[in-house]
């Protein structure tokens, strides 16, 4: 799943990337900040806030499952931008919110000094 939202110029500025297993969503308010699109074939199980606090609440050390949930999603955080090495140039700059032309200038000077490899022409990806 990519998580995105679109900016006032048009513009799309992806939030994160979610994998399989992955708790996504979380707001405090009503309403959404993030669209969510899937990539590929994808099964969602949708709960809702009160529901998820209170099974936790029910639940013996739910206080220690809430905070593995969170730490897990900061870990997400973390992992999520070791997925930016295979990313196509495109996705890239969505993420970071800058045009495709200038994620490939800065790619090929990353390139050019030797901190950064293209594994493919077509594909736009490259590992640095």
């Amino acid at each position: 799943m990519r998580t995105y939202r679109l900016l006032s110029d048009g513009r799309r500025q992806i939030n994160s990337f979610h994998l399989p297993g992955d708790m996504f969503g979380f707001e405090s308010d009503k309403s959404h900040r993030f669209s969510a699109e899937a990539l590929v074939e994808t099964k969602v199980r949708i709960v809702r806030q009160r529901a998820l606090l209170c099974s936790m609440a029910d639940q013996a050390g739910g206080t220690t499952k809430l905070i593995r949930l969170v730490t897990q999603n900061l870990q997400h955080a973390e992992s999520h931008m070791l997925l930016l090495g295979p990313t196509s140039r495109r996705d890239i700059g969505d993420y970071l919110g800058l045009t495709l032309e200038t994620v490939s200038r800065e790619i090929s000077i990353l390139r050019d000094a030797g901190s950064c490899t293209s594994l493919g022409r077509h594909n736009g990806s490259s590992r640095c």
